[in-house]
This record gives structure tokens, sequence and C-alpha cells, in this order.
């Protein structure tokens, strides 16, 4: 999981990658938070990536494996 950049959010969320390895068809692809829409990267790739929320038990459990570090 990642963590959200934007400091009044900070949430967790999962990206995964699709496709890629495309000679000569890398553009700048967008990775925003689902939960505030806040750009958190935007690397060159020829891939797609997919964001998606973690369930609420997942969120739980980052959390309190962030808390515990």
């Amino acid at each position: 999981m990642e963590k959200c950049t934007n400091t009044d959010c900070g949430r967790p969320f999962h990206v995964a990658t699709i496709g890629g390895g495309v000679p000569g068809g890398k553009e700048r692809e967008e990775i925003h938070c689902p939960h505030c829409n806040h750009l958190v990267r935007a690397p060159m790739t020829s891939a797609c990536f997919l964001v998606t929320k973690p369930t609420p038990e997942q969120e739980a459990a980052w959390i309190a494996e962030q808390n515990s570090n």
C-alpha cells in the first residue's frame, strides 16, 4: 500500500501496475489518491495504474502497523 502525500489526508491506497514494456510508448501517468483526489505522483511509463481504496479492515491494519513502528 502507498500513503497519500496530502498532509490533510495521509490515508493508504493500493496501486496495481497494468501492462508496460511498450518501446517508445512512455507517457506521464498520474496516480491520484482515491480518498481526496490529490496527485501523489506522475511517473513516465507505458503502463497504466489501477488505484483502489483498501477495505476498512485493511486500512485499520495498515494504521495499526504504522503506529507500532
